[in-house]
């Protein structure tokens, strides 16, 4: 799906570690959609979610993930990347995320 200079945030899963912990993706997604609908993102595939343009959101959202893995830390187990692109730029999170 193109974006273009879309805010997005793509979780792409360990599907062998989400069937080992008995677990869905929906399941995994649950809490990430509750939020966005709260908050104005969309998702139109699933795991991924395109946010309103204004920064704000890019950082609020985050700022729930940190949140999210504190409370939950087997949480970022689940995926092989998460993707974030802003104007283009695309980085994968995990990495940064898991040394947190």
């Amino acid at each position: 799906m193109a974006s273009d200079n879309l805010t997005t945030l793509r979780f792409n899963f360990d599907m062998d570690a989400v069937k080992a912990a008995g677990l869905t993706t929906d399941e995994l997604l649950a809490p990430m959609r509750e939020y966005a609908q709260e908050k104005g993102i969309s998702e139109p595939e699933s795991g991924f979610f395109t946010l309103p343009t204004d920064r704000n959101s890019y950082c609020k959202i985050t700022k729930w993930i940190l949140y999210y893995i504190d409370e939950q830390p087997k949480f970022l187990s689940f995926f092989n990347s998460i993707i974030s692109t802003i104007n283009d730029e695309v980085e994968d999170c995990l990495p940064d995320l898991k040394e947190m």
